[in-house]
């Protein structure tokens, strides 16, 4: 197979480039070409740099490459996907993007015409991957949007989703395209990796940490909807040694190391490199994500919630979106917004001894192995129908 990847947010994180090198590498894809924009802005909490400028990159094996090319308006050049489909000759393409995204539009319109100019030529199968688990086609999409919508669903019959919400959304417009949930994949070796006892202690000697205090981390963007600032106040209501250490940043990043200057054990870091990350995993007793669901956003996966199942670590999270099916009973849920519940279930998580395989097993389901395997399974379930 020879499969054409659109990639709207690039090489924005690490699991981007592990999965694109995942797909190389299987025997079952013969060649693999990756678009990915030139120039990216992106949130300070994956790069410090607060952009990404992406550079071409030969894959493994030497069965692919990865080439920057320019992305307009929030979506791939048109002509850029077409000189591809005329050169490249992919037999599947797939958009990691929203199922209404520009991205998807254009490449089923490019598809379109590049079957019309090598008529002889089997059109590809174009594959979406979306998150999205908010209908707004009926609230926020203006008439050109829903143009492009009915478009896509006229021409469009195939599509992975991270989420059961996700393929709901689809549903609730008359869509039902042939679906497969597969979660996001996350690279898990880093989080698995022995970490001495010595370093562990090094790690709390040098946040002033003391032995017996119980380390409660959240990790993750520092904004209104991800519910950090129940976190502190569930947290000044446990009655116990503990430490609440944040890692990662934002809009709130200002009132967060304000508030820990009145509160020493309150912890505010800056993003972590997942090598650094994994560390801190070790230290960490729980690990709450207590998002909050607003008007344009709900939770669409949690990957901190992965990485840190990974590590062993126990995981607390509210029931906004996809985090109780991230969890899925390897953790505490509580009702949104509840700062007691919230405080119940980070002591219910404290004192229950889960079992570290258990965890780690839930998350290779997030796996980049896991992903890339689940995906070459459904491309090739669908290659003749």
């Amino acid at each position: 197979m020879k499969l054409l990847i659109i990639s709207q947010y690039g090489l924005v994180t690490e699991a981007h480039l592990k999965i694109f090198q995942e797909f190389s590498k299987n025997n079952f894809i013969k060649e693999v070409l990756v678009l990915v924009p030139k120039f990216l802005k992106v949130d300070k909490v994956y790069n410090s740099r607060g952009f990404v400028k992406a550079r071409k990159i030969e894959l493994e094996n030497k069965k692919g490459k990865i080439i920057p090319v320019p992305f307009i308006k929030g979506g791939i050049n048109f002509f850029y996907i077409f000189y591809y489909l005329v050169k490249f000759k992919p037999d599947v393409i797939f958009v990691l993007n929203e199922a209404f995204s520009k991205d998807v539009f254009w490449a089923s319109l490019a598809n379109i015409f590049a079957k019309i100019f090598c008529f002889w030529r089997k059109k590809p199968k174009i594959y979406f991957y979306g998150f999205e688990n908010i209908n707004k086609y009926y609230t926020e999409y203006n008439l050109i949007q829903k143009i492009v919508a009915q478009f896509i669903k006229k021409t469009i019959n195939y599509g992975i989703v991270c989420n059961d919400e996700a393929l709901k959304i689809l549903n609730e417009v008359n869509w039902y395209p042939r679906t497969k949930k597969i979660f996001w994949g996350v690279p898990l070796e880093v989080y698995q990796k022995n970490i001495s006892q010595q370093e562990i202690l090094d790690l709390k000697q040098k946040l002033k940490i003391s032995l017996n205090s119980k380390i409660i981390g959240y990790v993750g963007r520092f904004v209104e909807e991800k519910g950090i600032k129940d976190l502190i106040e569930a947290f000044l209501k446990l009655d116990l040694d503990a430490v609440l250490i944040f890692i990662g940043d934002g809009q709130l990043r200002s009132w967060l190391e304000e508030t820990s200057k009145n509160h020493p054990n309150i912890i505010v870091l800056p993003p972590q490199k997942s090598e650094d990350l994994a560390y801190f995993y070790k230290i960490i007793d729980v690990l709450v994500l207590p998002s909050k669901t607003t008007k344009s956003w709900k939770e669409q996966f949690g990957r901190v919630l992965i990485e840190a199942m990974a590590s062993g670590v126990k995981v607390v999270g509210s029931n906004s979106g996809a985090i109780p099916e991230v969890i899925n009973g390897c953790g505490a849920i509580f009702k949104e917004g509840d700062v007691d519940d919230l405080k119940n279930a980070i002591i219910k998580e404290l004192d229950i001894n889960r079992d570290r395989n258990k965890l780690q097993e839930r998350a290779k389901l997030a796996s980049v192995e896991n992903f890339v395997n689940e995906c070459l399974e459904f491309f090739r379930e669908n290659e003749n129908l």
